[in-house]
């Protein structure tokens, strides 16, 4: 009998109390996200029907100056760090100027119990990791720090170390997330799709005749 090796997240900070009426609008597209994987990316501009709030992060300016709701704020420069590592700003328009973090920050609010704490163990183990590795958190790292961190629990690797599985799982998750948020926003539409703002929707007026029209 083969036993599976299981290591622990660290145990996440949650910040309680989150309503859900306002969240309402994106239920949809969180519960699509959920499906959605970066090999499918082809098909995500048909499920674009939400719209990410306005972000409150300057261009150039820091990830961290944005307020989440559902995360702790350190939760949330985390987050926001990792996601502009993610996509970030090229000639087109980054994650963080898509709104990416406070699309993730609200779809949180909307998984169950389970799938949030999954995430905020997930945050907190790159944060233990990188605290192991250089001693400070990793929203304060170097970049090369926070490259060689990342890139050890990327898919690059056909498989990891036991100690390095909980990190790959969550980087594969925060993936897929970001990227179905990135490309489903209006800036990763428009900018980096190169699809059109507005789709114009055609309706099928169907048959006019009375129905014994074609009766003998």
């Amino acid at each position: 009998m083969k036993t599976e090796l299981k290591t622990p997240m660290p145990t996440p900070t949650v910040r309680p109390g989150v309503s859900r009426r306002r969240l309402l609008v994106a239920g949809a597209a969180a519960g699509v996200a959920g499906a959605a994987s970066a090999a499918g990316l082809a098909g995500l501009p048909a499920l674009a029907t939400h719209t990410h709030p306005t972000t409150s992060q300057p261009p150039g300016g820091d990830p961290g100056a944005w307020q989440p709701q559902f995360l702790t704020a350190d939760q949330g420069r985390l987050l926001a760090r990792l996601t502009d590592l993610i996509v970030p700003r090229t000639k087109t328009a980054g994650a963080l100027d898509a709104g990416v973090p406070e699309f993730i920050d609200l779809q949180l609010s909307l998984d169950d119990s389970d799938r949030q704490l999954e995430f905020l163990g997930g945050l907190a183990w790159i944060d233990e990791r990188c605290t192991r590795l250089h001693g400070h958190r990793f929203a304060d790292a170097e970049e090369d720090q926070e490259h060689a961190l990342l890139e050890a629990i990327s898919d690059l690797h056909d498989d990891h170390p036991p100690e390095l599985k909980p990190g790959a799982a969550f980087f594969t998750d925060l993936k897929r997330r970001v990227l179905f948020g990135y490309f489903t926003s209006e800036k990763g539409r428009v900018e980096a799709l190169g699809l059109p703002d507005k789709v114009e929707r055609q309706v099928f007026q169907g048959c006019t005749h009375g129905s014994n029209a074609h009766r003998a």
